[in-house]
């Protein structure tokens, strides 16, 4: 098993170094550190990711001919899509709950906000979506590729 994990992670892998840094500060974050930095920080990382899915969204309303009524109508709507986040607390079930609800809120708001079809807003809506699923894909794909072109040296 050990050429096969050198021969898939490379080399590289078994040559680097001990993080002895990383090790030391690790604890920190774990403890009373990491908690004060994830209240002080948090806040403020939501903001961001909030506002930079807005303006992906706005781009993609815009290449649609759908965004009339600004950036700040499609941010609103961003930020009344994301406070239905209070569903992931449910059990087992609650983040694919969330998942679907949080497409339909973005669609429904969007074309309600903006005054366009639906199928506009779904389409600014579900296009990163179909994105990452596809790069995803090819990722798992290459590394497929890569996996049996390793095994295939092996013979």
């Amino acid at each position: 098993y050990g050429a096969i994990f050198r021969a898939v992670a490379g080399p590289s892998l078994f040559g680097m170094p001990h993080r002895s840094e990383l090790d030391r500060f690790l604890p920190y974050l774990q403890g009373g550190l990491g908690v004060v930095l994830q209240i002080v920080l948090g806040p403020l990382l939501v903001a961001v990711a909030l506002f930079i899915s807005s303006a992906i969204l706005h781009v993609l309303l815009l290449l649609f001919g759908g965004a009339p009524r600004g950036f700040e109508a499609t941010f609103r709507v961003r930020c009344y899509a994301e406070a239905a986040s209070v569903i992931r607390l449910i059990p087992f079930c609650g983040t694919a709950i969330f998942v679907i609800y949080i497409l339909i809120l973005a669609i429904v708001g969007l074309s309600e906000a903006h005054r366009i079809g639906r199928g506009r807003a779904a389409a600014a809506v579900l296009v990163p979506l179909i994105l990452f699923c596809c790069c995803c894909t090819g990722a798992i794909i290459l590394m497929l590729g890569g996996l049996a072109s390793a095994l295939g040296n092996l013979k």
